[in-house]
């Protein structure tokens, strides 16, 4: 069964912290809410039980995102039952502490599959942070 995925993710600017001598001072540092949704699951009855997802692409996604050279700034994983919403299941994670950088790499990684995309430190201010992926597995 073809499984669709989509990610919304949507930062919260977080507070000015200390940062690493490489990137400034008073670099600013951002949360990073994350939802990740199946694009194929239907509204209404029960698709969205956990039993349902067992050995599939979410079953153990992890949501990575990563500075331009590839270095990681958080990770969270894909953990216990989805919940439903009017666009499908969905699951959320918080990447904390993410740190001022010229450009992301969001990537949803589940196995030896990995969808990445990727943006500038501008089209993410322009987007108030926020952004919405979508994949097919």
């Amino acid at each position: 069964m073809p499984v669709g995925l989509a990610v919304l993710a949507a930062a919260v600017v977080g507070m000015r912290l200390p940062a690493d001598a490489a990137h400034g001072a008073d670099a600013e540092v951002h949360a990073l809410d994350v939802v990740v949704s199946d694009a194929m699951a239907l509204p209404g009855g029960d698709p969205c039980a956990a039993a349902d997802y067992a050995g599939t692409f979410f079953d153990g996604a992890t949501v990575t995102l990563l500075d331009p050279s590839g270095t990681p700034l958080a990770e969270a994983g894909l953990t216990g039952a989805p919940r439903a919403s009017d666009s499908g299941c969905r699951w959320e994670v918080t990447l904390d502490g993410v740190p001022e950088r010229p450009g992301y790499v969001l990537r949803v990684t589940s196995g030896a599959t990995a969808y990445t995309f990727t943006y500038d430190a501008v089209e993410l201010a322009s987007r108030e942070w926020s952004v919405w992926v979508s994949v097919v597995s």
